[in-house]
């Protein structure tokens, strides 16, 4: 009966050991410091800006933040990233970034305001590497309207990268998002942002592009 006991109880003191170790182990994704980690790996973040963050807990403040069309995807657990020029929509259960766009300083004072019962806080500047400035044209491939515009919001959130060109494509079939980099530039937090890596040559049909990067958005971006 004894050693029963024992047995017992060293299997519950493992078992305890175990979660605790777990626990202290496993990162909040929730933090702060996580998320901008996480943002970092998949974007340039603006230099030397400190963004504040709110949490969306409540139905109440996804309904307020809802109203606005630009947040339709968001859900409760999402983290509101707002920075004095854009907003990035972070998802941290599945660490991917929902949306993120540029906006007015106005725009951001009014966003963060729209939720002001959510928990947030102000965050110490991040800093970034200087990027070599790069032009990109984007072509819309498909028949539905504003996408090369919302492609556009989504990357000039990287430092340095400009889009003075939006216009469509030589045809509407394209299924997928195509990304030509004649310029040889890097581009990686671009294919980051877009899930596609780059391509040196102009599909067939294509006019060339006086801009470093040509992007064509195919159908795997209409939902956006």
């Amino acid at each position: 009966m004894n050693k029963n006991i024992i047995r017992v109880a060293f299997l519950v003191i493992v078992l305890v050991g175990g979660f605790i170790a777990y626990q202290y182990s496993t990162p909040d994704k929730s933090s702060v410091e996580y998320t901008l980690k996480k943002l970092d790996e998949k974007i340039i973040l603006p230099n030397n800006q400190s963004p504040q963050i709110a949490r969306i807990e409540t139905e109440q403040a996804l309904a307020e933040v809802r109203a606005q069309p630009f947040f339709q995807n968001t859900m409760i657990g999402d983290s509101l990233v707002v920075y004095p020029d854009r907003v990035i929509v972070y998802r941290p259960s599945t660490e991917k970034i929902v949306t993120m766009g540029i906006i007015s300083p106005e725009k951001s004072a009014e966003i963060f305001n729209t939720v002001p019962s959510v928990p947030s806080e102000t965050t110490t500047p991040t800093s970034a590497a200087v990027q070599v400035p790069i032009t990109v044209e984007i072509r819309n491939g498909t028949a539905v309207k504003g996408l090369a515009k919302k492609v556009s919001d989504m990357i000039t959130v990287i430092s340095g990268v400009t889009v003075p060109t939006t216009g469509n494509a030589s045809t509407k079939t394209y299924t997928k998002t195509t990304i030509v980099n004649t310029s040889n530039k890097s581009i990686s937090q671009v294919e980051k942002i877009l899930g596609t890596t780059a391509v040196t040559t102009l599909p067939a049909g294509e006019k060339s592009s006086t801009a470093d990067v040509l992007i064509i958005v195919g159908a795997d971006k209409s939902t956006l």
